[in-house]
């Protein structure tokens, strides 16, 4: 009776364990998948024209127009800095030809958080940005690439599946690990950041706050910045719309 009593009770601790392994185990999966459509759908060529052109059609936000600009993001094979390394820089005025925007291009490393069970995504600059101008297409310079020490923003965007989108936000000012960063003026600064992506489009919230909450960077009205993807016969006439 007793190795019957033993054994029932053995069995039901095993079915436990793997009761609470099952969701761990899900959770994981979810977080590898969240990780491999984010290396899929992020690189591209993402056009702000069509917003703007709506815009000024029926009306622009309380903000004014949002500005036309041309986001290229690259995955580039940097695996001193990581394994998946993304840059992205900006071109004013929405065309291959217009010039980079003044703000340098920008480091993109993404890894999995185990701690806040999301993927990570950590933007740092380049050191010597400029001798890696138009890094993307310049192959012979990723593995030389580095981080701008001087640089050092505590600021993750965490990527979670929310239905078939990717949402990622910076953990919440009121938090330790809240998006925080000091100038090199001494400022301290804040910064609130959405990314919600899909296959098709990147909309991106970014505003950066001073230390009495006053606005330095971004949008009062917090209205995303809508980048659609550009198509391979917009590449191909080097004329995205």
């Amino acid at each position: 009776m007793g190795r019957r009593r033993l054994g029932l009770f053995s069995g039901v601790v095993l079915l436990m364990a793997l009761l609470i392994a099952r969701p761990a185990q899900a959770a994981d999966l979810e977080l590898k998948q969240v990780l491999r459509d984010l290396a899929a759908w992020l690189p591209g060529e993402y056009s702000s024209a069509a917003q703007v052109d709506l815009e000024t059609a029926v009306g622009a936000p309380p903000s004014g127009l949002h500005q036309r600009q041309l986001r290229q993001i690259t995955r580039i094979d940097a695996p001193q800095l990581g394994e998946y390394v993304f840059v992205s820089q900006t071109r004013l005025g929405g065309r291959r030809s217009d010039p980079l925007a003044p703000v340098q291009p920008q480091l993109l490393v993404v890894a999995i958080d185990d701690k806040r069970r999301a993927v990570g995504m950590v933007g740092r600059r380049i050191l010597d940005a400029a001798k890696f101008e138009n890094l993307g297409s310049r192959p012979d310079l990723w593995g030389k690439v580095a981080f701008d020490p001087a640089y050092g923003a505590n600021c993750t965007v965490l990527w979670r599946l929310h239905g078939r989108q990717l949402v990622g936000r910076v953990a919440d000012a009121a938090t330790e690990d809240s998006c925080t960063m000091t100038a090199r003026d001494t400022r301290r600064l804040r910064w609130q950041n959405e990314w919600v992506l899909n296959p098709e489009e990147l909309w991106i919230d970014d505003n950066g706050y001073n230390a009495d909450g006053s606005l330095f960077q971004g949008r009062a009205d917090r209205a995303h910045l809508r980048l659609t993807r550009v198509r391979n016969d917009e590449r191909r006439s080097g004329q995205p719309n």
